[in-house]
């Protein structure tokens, strides 16, 4: 059974649709046991631009059969040099330009084949659903592809990076971490302790791990880098306060309050001593302080910062400026905490009246202040 096999049956005046064509080709999947699908090249392949092979692979799907798919070596090599090239920005750019055609796109050299094609899907899941097999199909095995040759190449950093990037932009955070690890395990046996692109990996790795809620092995890289840090840059430099900050984030993810409120105290310090006076850096790094007393039941200082951060967005930013109404709600709910209720109530009401300035009308934060103010 072919695409050829139904013209012949159509030119000797007999029919047989798609629905027919699918049970054959199931029935020969089963019988074969598996599904092969060549790739013309990586950008725009043919394949993906012809209507029967995304009926193909829908029918191999709905059998359980994984296709196993193919390109040619001297493609896959363009792939990865154009990912090994690429600004980091542009790297979906490049992985979006092999152009998986959606169904309705795809081309028959007959219309009858196409609408009787378009038809079966309506009944199997509709166009969603195959559009979803087929591009699902087609980035899983380049993803294969390009993973498997980035880990090989091993000394290639730039490579390496660059599909590391590419994975954490599409959402495959688990990948990334891992090729994180292993651009760590070579940059370690080959760059001093201070190097930067080996300080920009552990960076990396730990913000990964903190995006998956990893965050004892996040608090373990983070201190190595902060360590690497302090080691070799002076102390009000910005990158130690970056440092410091991300750890002590961490430790409040942790629950280790004591420990964040350390890291945050001296972020706060170095800020203060090397940055100019109406910089919102400095702002900032008070609020972060201010939130970690707050959940550690330190509401007193929690409310004495809020208040030092209400006072410097408001010195610092324009009157309109969305910060001004989260300082005031944040002081607010730290009154609260200790029974301030005029106080809480008041800046309750002035977070709900800018708000309702800025914000369009029936927005959840002031809905939020406007339920902070009742409840006082």
């Amino acid at each position: 059974v072919n695409q050829f096999r139904v013209q012949e049956r159509r030119s000797a005046g007999g029919r047989l649709d798609a629905e027919a064509f699918r049970t054959a080709l199931e029935r020969h999947m089963q019988d074969i046991g598996a599904v092969a699908c060549l790739l013309d090249r990586w950008q725009r392949p043919l394949f993906t631009k012809r209507l029967w092979c995304h009926f193909e692979l829908a029918a191999a799907a709905a059998g359980g059969h994984q296709p196993e798919l193919f390109l040619p070596p001297a493609e896959e090599d363009g792939l990865l040099q154009a990912l090994k090239m690429a600004e980091p920005d542009k790297l979906q750019n490049v992985w979006g330009s092999f152009g998986v055609s959606r169904a309705e796109d795809a081309a028959t050299t007959f219309d009858e084949d196409r609408d009787n094609i378009l038809a079966a899907f309506a009944k199997n899941g509709g166009l969603v659903r195959a559009n979803k097999v087929i591009r699902d199909t087609v980035q899983e095995f380049l993803l294969r592809r390009v993973k498997s040759r980035a880990i090989g190449a091993e000394s290639d950093v730039a490579l390496q990076r660059n599909v590391r990037t590419l994975f954490g932009k599409l959402g495959k955070l688990e990948i990334a971490a891992s090729m994180d690890e292993g651009i760590l395990a070579f940059q370690r046996g080959a760059l001093p302790q201070n190097d930067p692109t080996l300080l920009a990996s552990l960076q990396s790795l730990a913000a990964t791990y903190s995006q998956l809620g990893r965050h004892e092995e996040a608090a373990t890289v983070f201190e190595e880098l902060l360590s690497a840090r302090r080691s070799s840059l002076p102390p009000d430099h910005p990158d130690l306060a970056t440092a410091l900050g991300r750890l002590g984030e961490t430790y409040r993810q942790l629950g280790r309050f004591g420990d964040a409120a350390a890291m945050q105290r001296e972020v706060v310090d170095i800020r203060k001593r090397s940055l100019p006076a109406g910089d919102p850096r400095i702002a900032s790094a008070i609020a972060a302080l201010a939130g970690t007393c707050g959940q550690s039941g330190e509401h007193a200082e929690a409310a004495e910062l809020f208040e030092e951060v209400l006072n410097l967005r408001k010195q610092t930013l324009p009157s309109d400026h969305p910060d001004i109404p989260t300082a005031m709600f944040n002081l607010a709910v730290a009154s609260a905490q200790l029974a301030r209720w005029e106080e809480a109530a008041a800046e309750f009401r002035n977070a709900m009246n800018l708000r309702r300035l800025i914000l369009p009308q029936g927005h959840k934060d002031i809905t939020e202040a406007a339920m902070g103010a009742i409840s006082c």
